[in-house]
């Protein structure tokens, strides 16, 4: 077993050997591996170029990279001078320099250093995958100079290839077979999002072995044969049934009471026996359809039965489509990649990890002077693995079998705020890691919040020593929640009420989602307009401000609605999501003018005109000149073709007043709808002109996009609208690293079972691979193994929720799911069980959204 640390310090830990950090949130990672790497470089003597950090995006990098080149910088200059600084980097660069034999010797190794930044090796996992691919194409069974695939052209393949299928496998079924199928709801965008899911590592999983002759006619006739017994039986009862509602229907009104049967009135009055029969076949067992149909219900429950057989049947088949679907598209999405010699993002990964693997198993290979392994291990001396907790299997594979033994590795990570899931990140790799390397410290000194939100956090998370906290009790491995400190002093600001310092923790349940809004209203709008609430900071109390704010929301429909919301009762606000730019209004918007520009019509034009950027009405079309509007378009068609449609689109929304829109109180989110025209401008040009499509491909390209046929990369998602002092909108997923003074949660009562999602997603803990696979059809261990993880990572992820704030979060919920559902429900009840300082957390926070006014805490 690995030794564990405590009260990790970056400018004492021991470098050496493999560790790993469990750095929980706000306690400084970057700012710590920083340190670490000026202590290599200075102490052990490593070349900045000998020194890999890897991390998991772009921006991190760029975050990373650039604390790393500050670092070595300033303890350059510090040691030039003589003169150093307070801070753990400052009293470093002071215990270097002892006497002046030292202080020039640390002087020459930190201008070797910054002479040499541009030297340093800061990567994202893929970067670092692809660069080795480029570098050892033999070693790694590349093509030499393979290009990567781009997003749009791993999109067309997969979308061709799937379409192929569909119109070779399922456009060609019978009749009766289609029918089967649409009774069981199987949609063809859906089973195409499955594939997509399969493609990116998540498999659907199949309830049945696929027949050898799938889908021919042979297997359609064995299915009809099957289902014609079942439908036969239905078909009677259905007649009987109808014989029974026209003999019956004064006797079966007579008996109707409640809401629940509210549907056999309307029909019953209507005498719709069709629509009548088809509410009993889904309700037929329910406790209150016997007293009101009598023996007919026992009729109607084996109609019920077969009825359930027949979709099931047609569920089935569906999922066998949707596994076939998976394994053609991947195939000639293989063929396509070998065809052209090109690769996947995750292709390097996968590439990698088989290629070292491959050497392991053979032992003249394994440890060769030549193999990949010996050669990559000879790059680098120290190696940094940055959020740890996102890795997936095959990612853990590769950095421990190069750098696991015999290098200073570090993993740096929290499992706390492992909520990537759906892109395949596995905390039991975590796990695995952790009982692997040789020591494990704990980074739990928190630079991000008060004293007092520490405090309520450590009671929060774990009000008593027996709080499974993370839902893994009974399991071999978990995560558990170690209290975290506070730096001595604290600098951050406090949150004050009437003079007081607030509560740092407060939760309000609400009946309804009406009530939830109403609250959430008041609690923004005090805080920003109350002006007993005050930020004392650096020794002065201010006002509340727009941008002490954080809104944090679980979906970004639910960001959409709080934005809206807000808008109306002018409260400045921006979001900052992954929303896609093609699922906007003006995506559909601009395609239509561009539409009317390519084929002048009187409808294409006057659907253009009808748009919010068009900016006529139905009154003002009737009355404009027609020959004048079709000048015009032909126009703006003509400037399309000689200087590109960039400025066809600016001189169309230039003539229609865009600007004009920023101040239009008609539109819920006026800054939203122009920042998304420009952007979409912008993308339609670049399109345009690494492509050279004409008119006619770039419309058939967007349409792509607003149907889901392109892969979005960063490029396609919503522009922050404003950079103004506004509260900021963001979903939990997004708001990892960030901070915000005051965090407003109002949709935290979690609960997975909520979703509307129809499929739903697992790892299986003996294979360790991700599946996913319809809700219908389902199995009791793959529900207890979804449900298990679901539950798991929403505990994760009111975790990262709370921790954003550095001095107060005021939490919401639905009173039925705070009480009795959700997972916020099960700190809830922990909290009340531990009856914590009611100055430090409001588990009840009761406001009356109609009196504006604070009510008692109800009996728990």
């Amino acid at each position: 077993m690995p030794q564990q640390h405590h009260n990790f310090d970056p400018s004492t830990v021991i470098l050496e050997q493999s560790n790993l950090i469990e750095a929980s949130a706000g306690t400084g990672k970057t700012f710590s591996i920083a340190l670490m790497f000026v202590r290599l470089v200075v102490e052990k003597r490593i070349p900045i170029e000998k020194i890999l950090m890897v991390t998991f995006t772009k921006a991190a990098t760029a975050e990373l990279e650039d604390r790393v080149r500050n670092f070595i910088r300033i303890a350059l200059r510090q040691a030039r001078k003589g003169v150093y600084g307070s801070d753990p980097l400052g009293k470093l660069v002071g215990g270097y320099c002892g006497n002046e034999s030292a202080r020039m010797e640390t002087m020459g190794i930190l201008s070797q250093a910054q002479l040499d930044l541009d030297k340093l090796n800061v990567k994202t996992i893929h970067g670092f995958c692809q660069q080795v691919m480029k570098e050892y194409s033999f070693e790694t069974g590349q093509v030499f100079g393979a290009e990567t695939l781009t997003p749009e052209e791993y999109e067309q393949i997969t979308a061709d290839a799937f379409h192929e299928f569909w119109r070779q496998k399922v456009t060609v079924l019978s009749e009766e077979i289609l029918a089967i199928l649409l009774a069981a709801k199987m949609e063809r965008k859906e089973v195409f999002n499955m594939v997509r899911q399969g493609l990116s590592g998540k498999i659907p999983a199949a309830v049945d072995t696929l027949p050898k002759d799938f889908l021919a006619p042979s297997h359609q006739e064995r299915i009809l044969k099957e289902l014609a017994g079942l439908k036969k039986g239905i078909e009677e009862i259905r007649e009987y049934a109808f014989e029974q509602f026209e003999e019956n229907s004064a006797l079966y009104l007579g008996r109707l009471r409640g809401n629940a049967i509210g549907a056999y009135q309307a029909h019953l009055q209507s005498r719709d026996w069709p629509a009548l029969f088809d509410a009993l076949l889904d309700k037929a067992e329910k406790n209150y359809t016997r007293p009101v149909f009598g023996t007919l219900t026992d009729q109607m429950i084996l109609a019920s039965q077969s009825d359930s057989k027949v979709k099931k049947t047609g569920q089935r088949l569906s999922n066998l489509i949707t596994c076939a679907a998976y394994e053609v598209v991947e195939e000639e999405l293989n063929k396509a990649k070998a065809l052209r010699g090109v690769i996947t993002f995750d292709d390097m990964i996968q590439k990698l990890a088989v290629a070292l693997e491959s050497e392991a198993k053979q032992p003249a290979l394994a440890n060769h002077p030549d193999s990949l392994r010996s050669r990559l291990r000879a790059k680098f001396d120290a190696v940094f693995i940055d959020e740890f907790q996102d890795t997936d299997r095959e990612q853990y594979y590769i950095f421990n079998r190069l750098f696991g033994s015999e290098k200073i590795l570090f993993y740096i990570g929290d499992p706390k705020q492992s909520i990537y899931g759906f892109r395949k990140a596995d905390i039991f790799t975590y796990f695995e890691a952790a009982n692997n390397v040789d020591h494990v410290h704990l980074m739990n000194t928190n630079h991000r919040s008060n004293a007092s939100l520490i405090d309520a956090m450590n009671i929060f998370f774990k009000p008593q020593p027996d709080t499974d906290t993370f839902a893994f009790k009974g399991l071999p491995n978990a995560i558990e929640y170690v209290n975290v400190g506070s730096p001595n002093p604290n600098s951050k600001g406090v949150l004050y009420y009437n003079g007081k310092p607030a509560i740092p923790i407060r939760i309000s349940p609400f009946e309804k989602k009406r009530d939830l809004r109403r609250g959430f209203l008041i609690i923004i709008t005090d805080l920003l307009r109350d002006p007993s609430y005050t930020i004392l900071q650096n020794g002065t109390h201010r006002r509340v401000e727009p941008k002490d704010i954080g809104i944090l929301v679980r979906t970004n429909h639910e960001g959409r609605e709080i934005k809206e919301l807000l808008s109306k009762n002018r409260v400045p606000a921006v979001t900052i999501d992954d929303t896609k730019l093609f699922k906007s209004r003006e995506a559909k918007e601009i395609f239509y003018v561009m539409e009317a520009v390519n084929d002048v019509t009187r409808a294409n034009i006057n659907r253009a005109l009808l748009t919010k950027i068009g900016g006529y009405d139905t009154l003002k079309l009737q009355s404009v000149d027609e020959e004048a509007i079709l000048q015009r378009f032909r126009k703006y068609r003509g400037t399309w073709d000689t200087e590109g449609v960039f400025v066809m689109l600016r001189q169309f929304l230039a003539d229609h007043g865009c600007e004009e829109l920023f101040s239009d109180m008609r539109l819920p989110n006026p800054e939203r709808t122009v920042s998304n025209i420009l952007q979409l401008t912008e993308i339609l040009h670049k399109i345009a002109e690494r492509r050279k499509y004409d008119a006619r491909e770039l419309l058939q390209w967007l349409k792509k996009g607003i149907d889901g046929e392109i892969r979005d990369g960063d490029e396609y998602q919503q522009r922050i609208e404003s950079d103004e002092d506004a509260v900021r909108i963001v979903t939990i997923h997004k708001s990892k690293g960030l901070e915000y003074n005051i965090v407003i949660a109002p949709h935290l009562d979690l609960d997975y079972r909520k979703g509307k999602s129809k499929t739903i997603s697992y790892r299986d803990p003996a294979s360790s691979f991700y599946y996913t696979i319809e809700k219908s059809l389902k199995s009791p261990e793959q529900e207890n193994h979804w449900g298990a993880q679901s539950e798991q990572e929403n505990r994760r992820l009111l975790y990262v929720a709370v921790t954003r704030a550095c001095m107060a979060c005021f939490i919401q919920a639905n009173k039925d799911r705070y009480y009795a559902k959700s997972s916020l429900r099960y700190f809830r009840n922990e909290l009340a069980s531990a009856n914590p300082d009611p100055a430090i957390i409001d588990i009840d926070w009761q406001i009356d959204t109609a009196g504006r006014t604070i009510l008692p805490a109800p009996a728990a």
